[in-house]
């Protein structure tokens, strides 16, 4: 397949191999989040037979928290049991979008701004049935208590 791809190479415009590129990094980007979910779901499974489950933090309902990896680079928003990765950068964007002197309207009009703009792909975990839909005020609690604004 290499070979097949390489041979194509040549005859593509500018265009069409941007178009690759970014496809290529969209296609290894959800095969990182694949094996992180997988990874989360066997930690989950194990912590379950040892007794010990552990909840998203941030909510006092268990459905929607959010982790952070071992590593603090990696976040995750965790809506009943499913996990979506965010990195520093977009954990901060949404930090900054939760924590505005906005209402709770607004807030979550930017929320599913952003998502529709940046994150697509949070749709397909998360039911975010439009702009006005509570979930995503709750979300925005949720990052709320989670994380503060540090203003210079």
């Amino acid at each position: 397949m290499a070979k097949e791809l390489a041979g194509l190479i040549p005859r593509l415009d500018e265009e069409g191999l941007l178009f690759l590129i970014e496809q290529a990094q969209v296609h290894l980007y959800n095969m990182q989040v694949d094996e992180l979910n997988q990874t989360m779901l066997r930690n989950a499974e194990r912590a379950e037979r040892t007794g010990k489950p552990k909840k998203p933090k941030g909510s006092g309902r268990a459905d929607l928290g959010i982790q952070v990896s071992a590593d603090k680079h990696s976040y995750y928003i965790v809506y009943q049991g499913k996990w979506v990765m965010f990195t520093d950068d977009e954990i901060m964007q949404l930090v900054k979008i939760a924590s505005a002197p906005v209402d709770d309207y607004e807030k979550s009009g930017a929320l599913y701004r952003w998502f529709e703009r940046e994150r697509r792909d949070v749709f397909g975990t998360i039911p975010i049935e439009g702009k006005t839909d509570p979930l995503l005020t709750r979300m925005a609690e949720v990052i709320r208590k989670n994380f503060k604004v540090k203003y210079k």
